[in-house]
């Protein structure tokens, strides 16, 4: 959770959406900005903590000005799968051995098994549920949703209207394999390669409501029919 007490505005920050991008931006533009720890069940599991979470230390503020990113959900799932398997590699997170059960799976794991895994909410990979939620359900009470797809440009805008400082440089922070980044919705892109029928399914089913919300389509009926 990213706060400007003087600015009076709160960021709900989320998974593999440009979250660590969007903190640099704001720090840059508001150099009084600082981190606060939402003390959570949801920090010990690794995941950013639910709405709940921080409308506990929300409702002290002063009514502050929220926001938060979201991204289309078949692209952020992606995201998270890869970086689980990159954080694995460099040794995994604290509590969690990239030697252990949950390395040696995520190592072999392939992605449709792991969004089968986020789907029954098997805990044989016991982080998956923390990682793999509706983004709607972190951020259907904030003010403002900026979208990943349009970051750069939506983020500069809004920092504007803050009154916030003007941003020289726009990182692209925790960046993923470019492979796998800027391309369209089109089955035969490198993006999908990943993805079969069932997880294709799976996804759009766990992500619904986003899918909804967010106004993200989902132009592959015919490759789930």
């Amino acid at each position: 959770m990213i706060y400007n007490e003087e600015y009076n505005w709160v960021y709900f920050r989320n998974w593999k959406v440009g979250s660590t991008t969007t903190i640099a931006v704001l720090k840059e533009a508001f150099p009084n900005t600082k981190e606060i720890n939402v003390i959570g069940k949801q920090l010990k599991t690794r995941a950013h903590p639910d709405y709940e979470a921080y409308k506990k230390i929300i409702d002290k503020l002063n009514n502050p000005f929220t926001f938060g990113t979201v991204r289309n959900p078949f692209f952020q799932v992606q995201s998270i799968y890869y970086y689980a398997k990159r954080v694995c590699e460099q040794g995994g997170w604290a509590g969690f051995s990239s030697n252990g059960a949950e390395g040696a799976l995520l190592a072999t794991i392939t992605f449709p098994e792991f969004i089968d895994a986020c789907y029954t909410k098997h805990r044989t990979i016991g982080f998956v549920k923390d990682f793999i939620e509706p983004q709607w359900k972190l951020l259907q009470h904030v003010n403002k949703v900026i979208k990943f797809e349009a970051l750069e440009k939506d983020l500069k805008k809004l920092i504007k209207e803050l009154g916030g400082q003007t941003v020289k440089t726009f990182p692209h922070l925790n960046k993923k394999p470019p492979r796998f980044e800027n391309v369209n919705f089109k089955p035969k892109n490198p993006i999908w390669v990943d993805y079969d029928k069932k997880s294709l399914q799976q996804v759009k089913e766990i992500y619904k409501d986003d899918l909804l919300y967010f106004n993200y389509a989902f132009p592959f009926e015919n490759l789930i029919s």
